[in-house]
């Protein structure tokens, strides 16, 4: 460390906007928390940063923006066209990343999620440097069947594929073989790691399953500035019986079950809505599925596409809402949820994975069994009857998501942590 300075590399499964500047078409929407904690870092005196991500689609370049250094490199066009070759089984990837690492020779690695190779990195040769992993999701969790399609049947998972898309890798079950590839990589990496962020008591048991000799470092994420200090929920404004949810791509959010329960909720609530957020329509293949769940419950009408927003508009269209729903089969710590706390929106949730410590019952949020429509429809109708019930949660809820996601305490906490890793580094 140059005077006290840190030099921290951090590795990133997604170009973020420093990268994307180079192409618009790089992949967008997500990995907000990332970019929040990347701002609020670069303006600290203590630290000097790198992003280094191997992408689809991002040319090989180095470049400067805003005192950050970044480090990109493409993906090959046969794991681009070919969706059923693994994209990160491929050495001459790591080697890159190794040549990274000599070159801007940091202090700590800083590796954003467990799924990708990067977690590798602290077993190769000629890496010589401490690593910490923050963990996002928990694939060796979330690859079970019963997480990742639900209740759908074969028949309905078979009936979600084009035979020709097929043919090239694309589809919910070969989507269902990438991850069970990912989560066996993410098992070895879990387990020849020795320094892990994370943020709930899911996520440190799994962490202790699979490494139990692992240290842990309790890291709250950061949230988008907008959420914290534009328009705050208010009961008198909202648009009475209105739900909104975030992200419908995949069968593990859950939303078949939502539309059940907005169903069972339309007869009591005949003017009831659905909003969902980060989707454009009815496409893809389970959002055909959906599509016909829609309209064999007689809901199809009820629903609106939000389509990808940007924070504010976000803001807007939570501050808006009646209800934020969590219908998810698993999470760790969705920041969707997050979010909705800290504008201060009612929410119900699933009873799932991380999500139990960010929601206490019936004090700052309902929360329901996993694939329960008529647990989840009777604690949305308690929320559209009991408006005092409903200011006094989204009160509760805003104060502790706001502790919960302090910028300055999450600054703090994360330099603690690049110096204790280096220091213990250093005493081994």
């Amino acid at each position: 460390m140059e005077k006290n300075i840190i030099k921290v590399l951090w590795f990133t499964n997604i170009p973020l906007p420093g990268m994307q500047s180079l192409d618009p078409k790089l992949h967008k929407g997500t990995g907000s928390w990332m970019l929040a904690l990347l701002e609020a870092l670069s303006k600290n005196r203590e630290i000097r940063l790198a992003v280094a991500c191997v992408y689809p689609g991002l040319p090989k370049q180095k470049l400067e923006v805003d005192g950050v250094s970044y480090f990109c490199m493409p993906q090959g066009q046969v794991r681009r066209l070919f969706h059923f070759v693994d994209r990160d089984d491929d050495p001459s990837l790591v080697d890159w990343c190794v040549q990274v690492i000599q070159e801007w020779q940091p202090d700590v690695i800083h590796i954003h999620g467990t799924e990708r190779f990067y977690g590798l990195l602290t077993a190769c040769k000629g890496v010589n440097v401490p690593s910490v992993v923050s963990i996002q999701g928990i694939l060796t969790e979330y690859c079970k069947w019963r997480y990742t399609f639900g209740e759908l049947s074969i028949s309905d998972v078979i009936a979600m594929h084009n035979p020709l898309r097929v043919i090239r890798g694309i589809g919910p079950l070969w989507d269902y073989r990438q991850i069970l590839i990912t989560a066996r990589r993410e098992r070895k990496i879990v387990r020849i790691n020795k320094y892990f962020m994370g943020r709930t008591e899911w996520d440190l048991a799994q962490l202790r399953a699979l490494n139990p000799s692992a240290r842990y470092y309790h890291v709250n994420e950061m949230l988008r500035p907008e959420f914290i200090t534009l328009k705050q929920w208010d009961l008198n404004t909202c648009r009475r019986h209105s739900i909104i949810f975030t992200n419908a791509r995949i069968p593990r959010k859950g939303v078949d079950i939502l539309f059940k329960a907005v169903a069972l909720l339309k007869i009591r609530f005949l003017d009831v809505s659905i909003k969902l957020a980060g989707v454009d329509g009815f496409i893809g293949e389970y959002g055909k599925y959906l599509r016909r769940v829609a309209e064999r419950e007689g809901i199809y009408n009820n629903v609106e596409f939000l389509g990808d927003i940007n924070a504010e508009k976000m803001v807007s269209a939570l501050s808006s809402s009646h209800v934020f729903v969590l219908s998810s089969l698993i999470e760790n710590s969705p920041n969707s949820l997050c979010e909705a706390q800290a504008v201060g929106l009612p929410c119900v949730a699933t009873y799932t994975g991380g999500v139990p410590s960010l929601i206490s019952d019936k004090e700052t949020g309902f929360m329901i069994p996993i694939g329960d429509a008529s647990m989840m429809a009777d604690r949305i109708a308690k929320i559209f009857e009991n408006d005092s019930l409903s200011v006094q949660m989204s009160t509760r809820a805003r104060h502790i998501a706001l502790t919960r996601h302090d910028p300055d305490t999450i600054v703090g906490r994360h330099l603690a942590v690049y110096r204790d890793v280096i220091n213990l580094y250093n005493k081994n």
